[in-house]
């Protein structure tokens, strides 16, 4: 069996799970918001994806000029199982459908979560 050389994987992973012991950040909140409107402005076009963080941050810088967005609903849950849940109301057609879409993304981010804890757990636990 070869020996491991310095800089593996396995020194890499462990070298991360030191400094997660070490920072008290919290990966663990899942946050979901499902909004509808016109973008009516495309931020760097020269880029071959849409950046929703980009377009976010120019709606903070240039006002309602270029955009109409409004939320239909958002969840937000923390480790501890705080949750928000803000749902619009009244809502039409559109957006109850919106809705159900929200809530396969909250139920895929949650998975996504438990996923990363148990790589976590296994990460902390060698």
């Amino acid at each position: 069996m070869p020996t491991e050389k310095p800089g593996t994987l396995r020194e890499k992973f462990q070298q991360i799970a030191k400094q997660i012991k070490e920072t008290a950040v919290d990966f663990t909140t899942v946050e979901v918001t499902t909004v509808t409107g016109n973008i009516r402005h495309l931020v760097n076009t020269d880029k071959t994806k849409f950046n929703v963080k980009d377009i976010v941050k120019e709606m903070g810088q240039s006002g309602r000029d270029k955009f109409d967005i409004k939320v239909v609903a958002h969840t937000n849950i923390d480790f501890d199982h705080d949750t928000i849940i803000f749902l619009k109301e009244e809502l039409t057609p559109q957006e109850k459908d919106m809705f159900v879409m929200h809530q396969s993304a909250m139920a895929s981010s949650l998975e996504a979560r438990k996923s990363f804890l148990n790589f976590l757990r296994e990460v902390l636990d060698e």
